[in-house]
This record gives C-alpha cells, sequence and structure tokens, in this order.
C-alpha cells in the first residue's frame, strides 16, 4: 500500500527525565502542521586498511541512528478565554524544547519611563504596595505596556504607587490598569538545566518514527496576508520505527484562526528617532540554535548517545521595509554606525490570538537595493541580540521574548 504525504502528524510531549521516553498520546499533537520530513543520519567510519585491492572496506556502523524532523505549525491561539486560564498551547511545548521556557505575566498599562527602559528579567517593586515582579521583554517609552511574572504582591492603580527596577533604575508612575488576566509568555534560557527536551512521533501514514532526548531550533515566517508559521527543525535518538497508523480521534485543535500578517503594529527605533509604521511585506525571525549529539560510548540506550542538546545560538532576521525619509527612519545611518536598533512587533488583533515579538536590540548586516513593484524598498538583514539594550545584564536572555494576549 502506498504511504500518503498528506496523512501526517507529529505528536510531542516534554520529558519528566530529559532523554527517557515518553508515552505518547493523541492529545499530545502538534495542530495545523505543515511539510512534514524526516532525515535519518547513521554513524559510518571510514575503514582505510591496507590493501591489496583498491576497492574500499566497508564502513563500520555501530548502531547509533539520528532523525532530524522538520516541519511547520501555524501560530494560533487556544479555544476559550486563553488569557484568563493561562492555557498552553500544544506548538508552545515545541518552542520549550528550543530552548524557551513558558510563563505567566501580567499586563500593566504604564505612562512615560523615567531612565529606563525597563530591562527583561529584572525585579520591579512598587512602593507602598510593595508588590514586586519580574519584566518580561525590556520596556521603552513609549510603549504602553509593561508585563511583568508577579513574585508577589498585588500592583495597583493608586496614585503615587511608583515602580522602580531594581537593576536599571527606570521609574515609572502607578500603572492605569493592571489586568486581571494571566498572560502566555516564552523567554529564552542560557541555562543547559532549564532547557526542555521532548519525546517525538512522527506518524507517516503507516509508520510510527519514534525519537527521545529531542532539542531544536525555530523560525517565524510572516508574509503578507498569510498565517504566521513556525517552521521547527528537530534532532533526536531513535527509539523505533514501527508500524502503526495516524491518530483520528482526541487530538488538540484551535480554536482561533491563526492570525494573519496584516496590519500588524511594527515599531523599529534607534533610541530616538521612531518608525512607528513602515510598508512591509515579510519578516522573519531565526533563533538558529547549535544543535548537536551528545555521544556517550557507555550509554545505557546502547546508541551512544546521551541527549541532543543545544550549545549555542545565533538569532537573525530578515524584513522588507520601503525607504522613507531620514526624518521617519535612517536606514543607511543604522546600517553604517553599527548601533543596535530595536523592534517591536504585534500581529494578531483578537484577544487569545495575538501575539508580540520583542527584539530589543537588532543589528543590521546588510541593506540591498530592492524592487516591490515599482517601489523601492530595503532587502534587510540583521543580527538579534540584546546589545546595548541590556545583554550581559539583567537584559540576558532577551534577544527574542514573545508573549501571548
Amino acid at each position: 500500500m502506498p504511504f500518503l504525504i498528506e496523512r501526517r502528524q507529529v505528536l510531542l510531549k516534554l520529558e519528566a527525565v530529559p532523554g527517557t521516553a515518553e508515552t505518547i498520546a493523541a492529545a499530545d499533537n502538534l495542530p495545523r502542521t505543515r511539510n512534514i520530513k524526516i532525515s535519518p543520519a547513521s554513524l559510518q567510519v571510514d575503514r582505510p586498511t591496507n590493501r591489496a585491492t583498491l576497492t574500499n572496506f566497508p564502513k563500520l556502523s555501530p548502531g547509533q541512528i539520528t532523525h532530524e524532523v522538520t516541519f511547520q505549525v501555524e501560530m494560533g491561539g487556544l479555544p476559550g478565554n486563553p488569557q484568563t486560564t493561562f492555557a498552553e498551547p500544544n506548538w508552545s511545548k515545541a518552542l520549550r524544547a528550543c530552548a524557551f521556557t513558558h510563563q505567566g505575566a501580567r499586563e500593566l498599562t504604564i505612562g512615560a519611563i523615567t531612565g529606563g527602559p525597563f530591562r527583561h528579567g529584572e525585579l520591579v517593586t512598587q512602593t507602598t504596595s510593595n508588590a514586586t515582579g519580574t519584566v518580561v521583554g525590556d520596556t521603552f517609552t513609549p510603549t504602553p505596556a509593561l508585563f511583568l511574572t508577579v513574585v508577589s504582591g498585588s500592583f495597583t492603580t493608586t496614585a503615587g504607587h511608583i515602580l522602580t527596577g531594581g537593576t536599571s533604575g527606570a521609574t515609572t508612575a502607578a500603572p492605569s490598569v493592571v489586568s486581571a488576566n494571566t498572560y502566555n509568555t516564552w523567554k529564552l534560557t542560557s541555562d543547559v538545566l532549564g532547557m526542555a527536551s521532548a519525546t517525538i512521533e512522527a506518524r507517516v501514514d503507516g509508520k510510527i518514527l519514534k525519537l527521545r532526548g529531542c532539542r531544536g531550533t525555530v523560525e517565524w515566517q510572516m508574509q503578507h496576508g498569510d498565517i504566521v508559521l513556525m517552521s521547527f527543525t528537530f534532532r533526536g535518538s531513535q527509539v523505533s520505527y514501527i508500524d502503526g497508523a495516524v491518530f483520528t480521534t482526541g487530538l488538540q485543535d484551535s480554536q482561533f484562526t491563526p492570525p494573519a500578517f496584516f496590519n500588524p503594529t511594527f515599531t523599529l527605533s534607534d533610541g530616538t528617532v521612531t518608525a512607528a509604521s513602515g510598508n512591509i511585506t515579510t519578516i522573519n525571525y531565526a533563533l538558529n540554535n547549535a544543535i548537536v549529539n551528545r555521544e556517550n560510548s557507555i550509554s545505557t540506550s546502547g546508541d551512544g548517545i546521551d541527549q541532543i542538546y543545544i550549545t549555542d545560538r545565533a538569532p537573525t532576521g530578515s524584513f522588507n521595509p520601503e525607504e522613507v525619509i531620514n526624518t521617519v527612519y535612517n536606514f543607511m545611518a543604522a546600517y553604517k554606525s553599527g548601533l543596535a536598533q530595536r523592534l517591536r512587533l504585534i500581529v494578531g488583533g483578537t484577544s487569545g490570538n495575538r501575539f508580540h515579538f520583542l527584539t530589543p536590540g537588532l543589528l543590521f548586516t546588510g541593506l540591498g537595493d530592492a524592487d516591490r513593484d515599482g517601489i523601492m524598498n530595503w532587502d534587510g538583514s540583521f543580527d538579534i541580540t540584546g546589545g546595548e539594550y541590556g545583554s550581559g545584564l539583567a537584559g540576558s536572555d532577551n534577544e527574542i521574548v514573545v508573549i501571548g494576549n
């Protein structure tokens, strides 16, 4: 019988013990996936022995095999009221296996910031109420929202209750609104012990490939009018490859149609001049994690692999803004200066199906003169880094912060 390409599923479950396979159920599926592909790689060792013939000696295959699984996921919200219930979409688990952590956060509507920005990861304290919280994403004036993971107490809107950053010293007046809801947030970590691993099953019509100890990387791809897509690449050690069917019941799905890249909030700033809007039709963010096999000759698994590890990352991005006058934004000066810029992007307008992408430090690495329907635009590329806005301080691991509200 033929195995149909369209009848494929990816199921993913975070491992309680990293590297130890979990039991997969239908509810572990990643909903609305596309372009699922599997690529096996077996360790094969050359044997260049001296011999009387030029015919090569067969390679040694000790039995170590890993697989890369690549796929795309539509980025959409969950049924119900996820910002109230703090429900985690299944695709969130895939982000967590790419060195993201998942927490809840409250949104505080604030005014002007003095001495800012508030630094990602720093502790903020409110006078009088003594409430404390950890900042999620660097927060600059004129951004109206400060996202905090509450540590203790309850933030108040009472006048005079000032918010102060413990590391930056930034201050702002009492918020005018404190959300009653808890939002989903995804933040990077550099702590190996804090990086989740996953068991993955790729069900390809009549076969089931099961992998353990999986970790990976992700790229967000946004095209004009199209759904926001997350492209994942995972590597894992093979547990089994057996006959078996795809799941047809008990699957998780999204209620919302995932937001399209259409009418987003786009704010690009050099710290002084801000392009609050700009004509762009595409933007991509790539995490570029370095994914490596941790080989172990005495591994009890018998396949020579302990786990797959993430040992480095070098995030990059690209977009295609139209050229504008310098008083709106000077792309050439930003490119020439080598100074970090910052970018805030909000996609989606429905509560529970809206996503913020915060990149407080990006460095232009290329500007190409491009033509979009007869209008000049830049074919821009950039490195994503905390830069002078926080990397190495309280803002470490702040390259890309994603908030779902």
